[in-house]
């Protein structure tokens, strides 16, 4: 019988009631990488979203016109930011999981946002499940070696006899 590799596959989380999943491997270091990298984009560019932000708020709203013009700017730069977000979720997992999450709407920061709180809780669990399992290998790849060790020292002492 030949030997057989068996290793823990990706984690599959249900996003919705239609039954759609989601998957990320916690073995897999870019999906982690493009994560954190997602938060540092956003923290990045923070000053710039808050300086688009106060510009908005101090435009007039007095008529009709105005208060539109000024929804309609707040929503291009929700669009514009979230647009960003999902195109960064959606390359982290390999997938279309803003439509899988979201169906067909344009999400709201809020909506990331909870969709990020609930979503962490998993990913860190899979994370200590997944160093669990290395924790273990790691105990007995440091009792082997001492191990093996002793047994070819055995085999050289009997060889010299």
């Amino acid at each position: 019988m030949a030997d057989k590799i068996v290793l823990t596959g990706p984690k599959k989380v249900q996003v919705n009631e239609n039954g759609d999943y989601i998957t990320f491997d916690s073995r897999d270091s870019a999906f982690m990488d493009k994560l954190l990298e997602i938060v540092q984009e956003f923290e990045a560019n923070r000053e710039q979203y808050q300086s688009k932000i106060d510009e908005i708020s101090t435009m007039p709203a007095d008529s009709t016109q105005e208060q539109v013009a000024k929804s309609l700017a707040a929503s291009k730069l929700n669009a514009e930011i979230c647009g960003r977000l999902r195109e960064k979720i959606d390359s982290a997992f390999h997938d279309t999981v803003c439509r899988k999450v979201f169906g067909d709407i344009e999400p709201t920061l809020d909506a990331f946002a909870e969709f990020f709180f609930q979503l962490t809780p998993i990913i860190r669990a899979a994370q200590q499940e997944r160093n669990e399992k290395l924790r273990k290998y790691i105990v007995w790849q440091a009792m082997t070696v001492p191990l093996q060790l002793v047994l070819s020292l055995t085999l050289q002492k009997r060889k010299s006899r």
